[in-house]
């Protein structure tokens, strides 16, 4: 039977225009399959688009291919001791050994805070290795495991995430503070802001002083409660610092400040705070 077209036939004769016809394709192909959205166009040039595009789609083919493994599977199954079985010296040398094990497949482990040896041997031992995962394949792609999404240390996060509020004030840095926030964030009244409109405020706000000086803090209370997945919390402690004005004499800025965060997903978010030098509208 005679075809009425040729499926080898390019999708154009001139070079540039048949790249970016495919990457189309493939978008398309990718949104109709996976459902992945793609944002193509811009400066980006075809040929970088047309390789990324091609990447996602052989991971995302290799993903539904998949089934799940267990980690211990994936590492051949070795044979350890048991936390409880090893004194301290050979615990450390088991540890870096498994750690040496678990990169040369990459995978990696992360502790946000700092705990001592046998909590980490005990947890990767025996709770991660038992741990299913879809294993894609994809060559030099790491796995990360973080500690704290197995056991949330609430009170570290919170504490970090207040520091992180604070320090990004002092040095006149709105991005990292919207990095805290949630979507919306509530003022006095009951109205809420935009990120986007939290943005702006920040940005009048630090765009009237030229610097800050003389930066301390203290973070007095952290409070929380959570049930099931949500949770809200309340940090309170007091800062202080010089404003200045064109360069001339600091005003002092001192007062007591809150931060108001909601649990969402896994994640502290703030939704509402008081701090000092900041005035809602």
């Amino acid at each position: 039977m005679k075809k009425d077209f040729d499926d080898d036939l390019p999708l154009s004769f001139d070079p540039e225009e048949q790249l970016r016809m495919e990457n189309q394709l493939l978008e398309l192909k990718l949104k109709a399959e996976f459902g992945a959205q793609t944002f193509s166009g811009g400066e980006v040039p075809a040929e970088v688009q047309n390789t990324f595009l091609k990447n996602v789609l052989e991971f995302e083919n290799s993903y539904l291919q998949s089934g799940e493994i267990k980690i211990c599977d994936i590492l051949g199954n070795p044979v350890l001791k048991s936390e409880p079985e090893l004194e301290d010296r050979e615990l450390e040398i088991s540890l870096e050994e498994v750690n040496k094990l678990l990169l040369a497949h990459n995978i990696t482990v992360d502790f946000g805070s700092s705990y001592n040896n046998r909590t980490k041997y005990k947890f990767i031992t025996e709770e991660l290795f038992a741990e299913s995962i879809v294993h894609t394949g994809v060559p030099a792609m790491m796995m990360h495991f973080i500690y704290e999404e197995f056991h949330p240390d609430h009170k570290t996060d919170l504490f970090n995430k207040a520091k992180n509020f604070i320090t990004a004030w002092f040095e006149k840095e709105p991005d990292k503070i919207l990095w805290e926030m949630g979507d919306r964030i509530m003022f006095p009244g009951g109205t809420a802001l935009t990120k986007e409109q939290i943005m702006q405020k920040l940005l009048i706000t630090f765009s009237s002083y030229t610097g800050f000086s003389e930066c301390k803090y203290v973070i007095s209370e952290i409070n929380f409660e959570i049930s099931g997945d949500a949770g809200i919390a309340c940090i309170e402690g007091a800062v202080s610092y010089g404003a200045s004005i064109n360069d001339q004499e600091a005003i002092a800025i001192q007062g007591n400040f809150k931060l108001y965060f909601f649990l969402e997903y896994g994640w502290w978010d703030i939704f509402y705070f008081i701090f000092p030098g900041f005035d809602f509208p």
